[in-house]
């Protein structure tokens, strides 16, 4: 049975009347869902609409707090220290970007942490934010579950999946935008296979033994399995990125730390500790020189000799532009678990559901 197909102004709206369903203010319900399908429109599914249903019982469980305020607790010229308390991620992250971003526009360079935040789904959008202002901008975050990623050479996940992200505005180019977790796959990503019941590559997981396994079922659940860390048979590297952005988003803005982000994540909570700098690229050098010779590089990687039965380079951040227009155009195909979940929640709710 085919997959259920949606236009993404059809999510939009279902997602934003659930969220105002459940006590988010509009202005909040919008963030959110613009955030969730821009999300599947990109081919990032594990942060799409597959998160509404746990964000609507993270609200009723009193994990998100809709409509509270982001609170500045330090604050320096170029930095900040924002206090969530327990909103949205979503709506947390794009005010410290908004943060970030206007202290760089004074002082070249803007900088926030932040703590007592929610989920905020995927980096690109708070990156691509200093894009559209012209600077470079770059989010880290630590996650639950914290037990996801096993140290190198280990057999049982120490740390969360902790991704980095990079954006970097150019002129006749697309920009270059550098989305990774630090750990082979991202934990949304084995649900997202689990949920369809699909095998994932090998690589990507171990078993409790610390065995390789395609199963994404031995991560869940009781099965005690782990993520590798991003780099195969130097995974130390990708397990060295993942401890700093720990550092950054955990540490530095005093958020939870890592051992305490599973207990959080079994109560039904997915806490997120974040980092954010912005460049003003004008303070260093003109924009427009900076820009082009941003298209300079793209082109001259691209223009790379390629390898037998390969016919283009990939730049960071061109898969999701192409997957972008292609599901703009074919609508977003929903797991049916993912609806079904969807569906009994409006009923609960009392809400009409047009498809």
């Amino acid at each position: 049975m085919p997959l259920p197909i949606f236009k993404s102004e059809e999510l939009r709206d279902i997602c934003t009347r659930v969220l105002e369903a459940v006590g988010a203010p509009s202005d909040e319900a919008k963030i959110v869902s613009d955030l969730m399908v821009e999300a599947n429109l990109c081919g990032v599914d594990s942060h799409g609409v597959v998160r509404l249903v746990p964000y609507v019982k993270s609200i009723q469980k009193g994990h998100i707090k809709p409509g509270v305020k982001v609170e500045v607790v330090r604050e320096t010229l170029g930095t900040a220290l924002l206090n969530g308390n327990w909103g949205f991620g979503q709506v947390i992250g794009t005010r410290a970007m908004e943060i970030a971003i206007h202290k760089a526009e004074n002082n070249g360079i803007g900088s926030v942490t932040v703590f007592n935040c929610n989920h905020v789904g995927r980096l690109t959008d708070y990156s691509m934010m200093a894009v559209r202002h012209d600077m470079i901008g770059f989010t880290t975050l630590n996650c639950a579950p914290s037990t996801s990623v096993a140290p190198f050479g280990g057999t049982s996940g120490v740390i969360g999946t902790n991704p980095i992200c990079f954006a970097i505005p150019a002129n006749q180019e697309n920009p270059i935008v550098l989305d990774m977790t630090t750990s082979t796959v991202a934990h949304g990503r084995i649900k997202i296979a689990f949920l369809r019941h699909e095998r994932i590559p090998e690589g990507w997981i171990i078993d409790s033994e610390g065995r390789p396994t395609t199963d994404p079922g031995k991560i869940f659940g009781s099965a005690k399995g782990a993520i590798l860390p991003l780099g195969g048979i130097v995974g130390y590297k990708g397990f060295g990125l993942a401890l700093v952005a720990e550092v950054l988003a955990g540490a530095l803005s005093g958020s939870v730390r890592s051992e305490e982000l599973s207990k959080r994540y079994k109560e039904g909570s997915i806490p997120n500790g974040l980092f954010l700098i912005t460049i003003n690229i004008s303070s260093f050098l003109d924009i427009d020189e900076f820009k082009n010779r941003i298209d300079e590089l793209i082109r001259h990687v691209k223009n790379t000799a390629r390898v037998k039965g390969n016919d283009n380079i990939i730049v960071p951040g061109e898969p999701e532009y192409r997957e972008r227009l292609m599901r703009i155009r074919n609508g977003v195909l929903i797991e049916d678990e993912t609806w079904e979940a969807i569906k009994k929640v409006h009923r609960e709710l009392g809400l009409k559901l047009e498809k």
